[in-house]
């Protein structure tokens, strides 16, 4: 019994440790030795087809967001939302429109880090890892 108890004791800290550990990679092991994958299930940077509709978003300091209604000619099951950024082309999408563009996912980071925010009071978000759509051609 006291074994079991030890061996319970000893998974659970592992799960708890292996949880609240981060791991640190350099950036140059990024699309080198690790990927990262964005939501629409591709590598950040793969080019997909995408079937979109521009939705209205809730003020204009919102940035400009796509539905995302089929990727690559197949019905996406469960639609969501990705933000975009135009290249090249002019954002000349209108709300409520359905589009059939060609993109492919990007990383920024958004806001502001925690320690800048003890130096300087200012209006921001958490800072954060995100992902957009980067539109380059509407098909």
């Amino acid at each position: 019994m006291k074994t079991i108890l030890t061996l319970s004791i000893a998974v659970i800290s592992l799960i708890f440790l292996s949880a609240t550990m981060t791991t640190q990679i350099s950036y140059k092991e990024i699309n080198t030795k690790y990927q990262i994958m964005g939501p629409l299930g591709l590598p950040l940077g793969k080019v997909a087809e995408l079937e979109v509709q521009k939705i209205e978003t809730h003020t204009k300091a919102d940035p400009p967001t796509f539905k995302i209604i089929s990727l690559n000619g197949k019905k996406i099951d469960k639609s969501f939302t990705m933000t975009y950024r135009t290249l090249i082309i002019s954002d000349k999408f209108e709300n409520g429109k359905t589009y059939t563009i060609k993109a492919y996912q990007d990383g920024v980071f958004t806001g502001t880090p925690d320690e800048v925010l003890k130096d300087v009071m200012i209006q921001t978000s958490q800072y954060n890892f995100d992902v957009e759509l980067a539109v380059y051609k509407i098909l």
